[in-house]
C-alpha cells in the first residue's frame, strides 16, 4: 500500500488501467486467444440473440427452475425421516436451483426477462416470494 501513495498513483488508477497482455482478445479480459471471437463486432453479433427477450425461453428457464427446486423440496422433506446425509446434498443442490430463481427475480426486476411489463411484475413476484 505504501508504494502506491509514493509514486502518486492510487490503488484504483493501477486496476483500472489497460493492459496490454496480447493473450488477451477484445474488450474482454481475461479470454485468451482462440476460446471465442477475437473483436468487439464478433462478440456483439454472437449476442444480439440473448439482447432481446424471449417468451419461449424464458418460460422454459422457469419451468426447468420452478419445477425440479419443488421436487427438491419435496425430497428434502421426505429424506428428513430416513438421513441427514441424504438431506445435505438435495439442500445444496436445492441451493442452486434457488440462486438460479434469483437470476430470474432479478431479470424480472430489470423488465429484462419478458417483453411484457405484467409479466416481469407477476413472475419477479413469485420469484421473490420463494
Amino acid at each position: 500500500m505504501k508504494r502506491f501513495f509514493q509514486t502518486g498513483e492510487s490503488a484504483n488508477a493501477r486496476l483500472m488501467a489497460p493492459t496490454t497482455n496480447s493473450n488477451q482478445t477484445g474488450n474482454i479480459p481475461g479470454l485468451m486467444t482462440g476460446e471465442g471471437p477475437s473483436n468487439t463486432a464478433a462478440w456483439k453479433k454472437v449476442v444480439a440473440r440473448y439482447q432481446q427477450p424471449s417468451r419461449w425461453r424464458a418460460v422454459w428457464q422457469i419451468v426447468n427452475s420452478l419445477v425440479p427446486y419443488a421436487m427438491l423440496w419435496y425430497l428434502i422433506h421426505r429424506s428428513l425421516a430416513v438421513s441427514y446425509w441424504i438431506t445435505l446434498p438435495l439442500a445444496i443442490l436445492a441451493g442452486g436451483f434457488l440462486v438460479r430463481l434469483f437470476i430470474i427475480h432479478h431479470d424480472c426486476g430489470h423488465g429484462s426477462f419478458f417483453k411484457s411489463r405484467k409479466a416481469n411484475d407477476i413472475w419477479g413476484f413469485i420469484t421473490f416470494i420463494i
